[in-house]
């Protein structure tokens, strides 16, 4: 056997972080099915930490996971409208996250999404790439500071 190296994992404070959502997984969990949305933050302190939210897979007006997905949307469903969660991948939104301990683990957690305000609803990362492809101008985290959220 070889030596084995410990390692540890960094969380994000708690509080509101800009994320693009990175993954959308269905599983099978003890009371039923649940969505896992992977997120990555955006920006900040944490820039490229991961968080996530977890949620059981129904769209009834008051489930977890409809309410994340219309503040992600930044728009309501509609009865009867169809809707794959796989289509959040790439967007970006404003996430609460709030960390707890256990057993001397911190542990965080995204509990509620708010969708980016309206006038800052371009993502960083979008605007980084044509920047870069404009060859002249560089945009960076510090020209997004002022952003109030």
């Amino acid at each position: 056997m070889g030596t084995l190296t410990a390692t540890d994992y960094e969380v994000p404070g708690p509080g509101q972080h800009r994320v693009e959502i990175q993954e959308v997984k269905l599983r099978d969990g003890k009371f039923g099915d649940y969505y896992r949305i992977a997120t990555k933050i955006v920006g900040g302190e944490f820039d490229g930490l991961w968080v996530s939210f977890v949620a059981s897979a129904k769209l009834s007006p008051a489930a977890k996971l409809r309410i994340a997905i219309e503040d992600i949307l930044d728009r309501r469903l509609k009865k009867g409208e169809e809707f794959d969660p796989q289509t959040l991948v790439g967007k970006e939104a404003i996430a609460e996250v709030e960390t707890t301990t256990k057993d001397e683990c911190t542990f965080a957690n995204i509990t509620q999404f708010f969708p980016l305000p309206q006038e800052h609803n371009g993502s960083l990362r979008e605007a980084q790439k044509a920047a870069s492809k404009a060859g002249d101008v560089e945009i960076t985290e510090e020209d997004f500071e002022d952003i109030p959220f």
